[in-house]
């Protein structure tokens, strides 16, 4: 049984709606503060619009390749890899196809604006995405704690998985940002 693909039961369609309204947060609050800052600092960018659309799906496609994979690994960890390969793998084809998709698109996109002139809502994304794999990372390993000091030890493996993916993915950001600064 796939419940833990078709989380617990319930439809896609069933999270639509607060995909949506993220959505329109995660493209407003970028697009109202980049206007903000280039104003205030004289700054002419006629295509923050477009960057921060461009931008949002780069970062959806980063984010569904890294729960592909820490799905993939935390089965790996839990020893259900076999199940997970045999009843989901064109479920977690169709993720990794479409993580692909956006990130190799929407950077290809971003080549062809003035995303390198004008970086700040590129920036912006790159805080969110540090943000996002962070708080991630940390819940992991406080999960992963919490199953290791309750004697829990064979639960291990979805809070692995997470921590090894996005504790990657974050250690990466960070280096990316540092390097970036100098």
């Amino acid at each position: 049984m796939m419940d833990s693909f078709y989380y617990g039961g319930l439809s896609a369609t069933s999270f639509l709606l607060p995909i949506l309204l993220s959505s329109l947060f995660l493209l407003m609050i970028p697009y109202i503060l980049t206007h903000w800052r280039n104003d205030k600092e004289g700054i002419k960018d006629d295509q923050v619009g477009i960057k921060v659309i461009l931008n949002y799906f780069l970062f959806s496609g980063v984010q569904i390749l890294l729960a592909t994979a820490a799905a993939l690994t935390a089965a790996l960890f839990s020893g259900e890899i076999a199940r997970v390969v045999n009843h989901g793998a064109s479920q977690l084809g169709v993720s990794v196809i479409i993580g692909v998709i956006l990130v190799g698109t929407h950077k290809a996109l971003l080549a062809k604006t003035n995303n390198d002139q004008h970086p700040r809502t590129a920036r912006f994304y790159s805080g969110l995405q540090l943000l996002i794999t962070g708080i991630i990372t940390i819940t992991a390993l406080a999960m992963l704690l919490t199953i290791l000091f309750n004697g829990y030890g064979k639960a291990i493996g979805a809070p692995l998985g997470l921590l090894l993916v996005y504790g990657i993915a974050w250690l990466i950001f960070v280096s990316s940002l540092l390097h970036r600064n100098h």
